[in-house]
């Protein structure tokens, strides 16, 4: 179990976090990382600034106050190079009651990510870009993924993206929304499947 709010280092791309726990992602005595006991408000569980990081069979449950599990932080810049080509497989997302929680963000729009086998739970957003400024999110794959009650299930922008063999849980009218767009950000973005 991890307690821990991180921003992944410059220069290291290419990392597996892999929850080595046997059976499927749980709460119990599973992999887990969740906020510290005291967190920043708004602060991701981790933060990547480089390529090709891996997350696999690991329970996330960010702060509440605007926090995500996982943000991908591109800006093309010294501090947040380009976090493109991250993959989530096979993990768990489960936000709180009553509380502002992502699952994955998306900072500058991310191309190539792989999103696989995820379960995403009580969440504001599941998965959600705040911002297009480098890119609109662009060829990324979210497949075989179930969405429940959450209030957004998918909140982006994307451009030649695949959506695919998905569950939504999350009802699709009135307060809450399955996928809000694929032309979530300033109506950027189209040719999805």
């Amino acid at each position: 179990k991890v307690r821990e709010q991180l921003v992944a280092p410059l220069g290291i791309t290419g990392v597996k976090i892999i929850g080595m726990v046997g059976g499927n992602v749980r709460d119990d005595d599973g992999a887990k990382w969740y906020a510290p006991a005291s967190p920043v408000a708004g602060q991701a569980l981790i933060e990547i600034r480089e390529q090709g990081w891996e997350f696999h069979n690991i329970l996330f449950s960010p702060d509440t106050s605007s926090g995500a599990a996982i943000k991908a932080h591109r800006a093309e810049d010294a501090t947040y190079p380009d976090s493109s080509h991250f993959i989530v497989r096979n993990c768990r997302f489960v936000g709180g009651s009553l509380t502002t929680t992502y699952g994955i963000q998306d900072v500058g729009g991310n191309h190539h990510y792989i999103i696989d086998s995820c379960e995403f739970q009580t969440l504001t957003n599941a998965i959600y870009c705040s911002s297009t400024s480098i890119a609109v999110p662009l060829r990324n794959t979210i497949k075989n993924c179930k969405f429940m009650g959450n209030t957004n299930d998918i909140t982006t922008s994307l451009s030649y993206s695949l959506i695919k063999d998905n569950v939504f849980f999350t009802a699709g009218s009135g307060s809450t929304n399955k996928v809000i767009s694929t032309t979530f950000n300033s109506a950027q973005g189209g040719l999805n499947l």
